[in-house]
């Protein structure tokens, strides 16, 4: 009871720590966006990870379930809120911060890298599904920053779908997919993790269609 306490009173204090600094001291406020989702989600990630750890040490059932809420908290604040709701794309809301350092950097590039942290402690002890979930997670992540980013040095802080696309811009994620299958394709030889093959060959067929259809 008292370490389950523990863990609700710390959700709290940085869930609403992260409230009060981005709703001008209003916690309760009733409006959101793109920050404070990736920092929420980020939230989330950081506890997952964190009880996954200390479950494979001690094997406490605390640890376990609460490392399973967060999992499952983390997964749809991300899908949900970050791809979903909140998609600059689809939104059209200003991102705050300059062409290269801005809140896409804690929305999107910094939980995909805690997922991908989550995935590695996860493949220790859980089921496989629970470590592919965490890595395909981090997949969408990562690759999501890497489009709005490009969108964002081309097309300014509005990145909505319905403004125009220029012919460099279109090129820029044909580079980006294949440096990202590449990648992949590296990483899945030398650590010899079949999942990042998969993924790295799915890459490279996508920067062929980009580019010949």
């Amino acid at each position: 009871l008292t370490e389950g306490l523990g863990i609700v009173f710390a959700t709290f204090l940085a869930f609403f720590e992260i409230r009060r600094a981005l709703r001008a001291g209003d916690p309760l406020a009733l409006t959101t966006d793109l920050l404070e989702v990736g920092l929420v989600a980020m939230e989330s990630l950081v506890f997952a990870t964190l009880l996954t750890r200390l479950d494979l040490r001690r094997g406490d059932p605390v640890y376990r379930w609460g490392s399973l809420i967060f999992k499952i908290a983390s997964l749809a604040l991300c899908a949900g809120g970050l791809l979903l709701i909140e998609n600059p794309l689809l939104t059209d809301d200003a991102i705050l911060g300059g062409p290269v350092f801005n809140a896409l950097i804690p929305a999107y590039l910094l939980p995909s890298l805690l997922a991908a942290g989550l995935a590695l402690v996860e493949r220790q002890a859980r089921p496989r599904f629970y470590s592919l979930s965490s890595a395909i997670l981090s997949l969408l992540l990562f690759s999501t920053y890497v489009g709005l980013e490009i969108r964002r040095l081309f097309a300014g802080p509005e990145l909505a779908l319905w403004r125009d696309f220029t012919q460099g811009e279109h090129w820029a994620y044909s580079v980006a997919l294949l440096v990202t299958g590449i990648l992949l394709l590296g990483l899945g030889l030398a650590r010899n993790n079949r999942f990042a093959r998969l993924a790295s060959a799915a890459y490279l067929v996508l920067a062929v269609l980009k580019v010949f259809v």
